[in-house]
């Protein structure tokens, strides 16, 4: 081989392992990178839907807490709306391809434990509505029939059951204010009583009977407003069982999809790191190759 060939073969070798060199740490950086790439797009994304819900939630509580305490209906469109929220946001979770098994879970927990809350609302909701108000409902009715027997009561000028009707007010306003079973006892017997009296009394037997049947009615209207309060009790005790099931969850996904973001973008910026030092590496060796070739093709010169 001529001085010139064995030159030409040396660099030669040398540009031949710097581009092999830099092609395989290229490829594998780029590889490694589109595939934390892919992990993170997902980790981000579930990370923010999980705030996404966690916000939805807020608002479904808020609204569900304001509705209780005004009875308003647009409270109900309010959290129907932060549950359907919610409903595709897990929709969405549920597509991203990424993510740990357990998480998964989470999100068909949360889309279900979500659905029964919707629907315990909104049944607790409907006994409001059966239950009304001083104007509608059997609320209404318990009013009207308050004003009538109270109207008779006052005509037939008769002191006693005057004072048997304003003892069962005030036991019905002490429930309607406490919601203590004792007074809804209390108001039975007071009725019993009001009829006893009533029977006692020197009325007419037409005021007498309309007196007992108003009692009755006003004693049954009564009873319907304890029991539907009863419902509405046991079906918001059942949803805020659920509500404090889910809420943990979706503080844990919230956490978990942070992690995985946090974790994922780490890998990626070490992955970058090493593929700098792959690069690195690989030019010094093919600088040192190429002084050893020299060195070796100067002594045959």
């Amino acid at each position: 081989f001529t001085i010139r060939n064995k030159l030409i073969g040396g660099f030669g070798l040398v540009l031949v392992t710097t581009v092999i060199m830099g092609i395989i740490g290229i490829t594998s950086s780029t590889q490694v990178e589109k595939s934390i790439n892919k992990d993170i797009g997902d980790y981000l994304a579930y990370k923010d839907k999980n705030r996404q819900i966690s916000v939805a939630m807020l608002q479904a509580r808020r609204s569900e807490k304001d509705f209780f305490l005004r009875l308003d209906d647009k409270y109900v469109g309010k959290v129907e709306k932060a549950v359907e929220k919610v409903q595709s946001l897990s929709d969405e979770i549920m597509k991203l391809e990424y993510l740990p098994k357990d998480d998964y879970t989470n999100v068909k927990k949360i889309d279900e434990k979500i659905r029964e809350y919707h629907t315990l609302f909104l049944k607790v909701v409907d006994a409001y509505r059966k239950k009304g108000s001083a104007e509608t409902g059997i609320s209404g009715q318990f009013r009207v029939k308050v004003n009538e027997i109270e109207s008779v009561v006052k005509k037939a000028k008769a002191l006693q059951i005057e004072v048997d009707m304003l003892t069962l007010r005030r036991h019905e306003k002490d429930y309607l204010l406490r919601g203590d079973k004792k007074y809804v006892e209390q108001l039975t017997r007071g009725v019993a009583k009001l009829k006893n009296d009533v029977d006692a009394s020197r009325l007419n037997t037409e005021t007498r009977n309309r007196l007992k049947s108003l009692a009755d009615d006003y004693e049954q209207l009564f009873l319907q407003v304890v029991n539907i309060d009863k419902v509405i009790d046991t079906d918001i005790e059942d949803f805020r069982n659920v509500i404090n099931s889910v809420e943990p969850l979706i503080k844990k996904n919230e956490i978990n999809g942070e992690s995985l973001a946090e974790t994922a973008t780490n890998d990626l910026v070490e992955t970058s790191e090493k593929s700098k030092s792959f690069m690195i590496g690989a030019l010094l060796l093919a600088v040192a190759l190429g002084v050893i070739i020299a060195f070796l093709l100067s002594k045959n010169i």
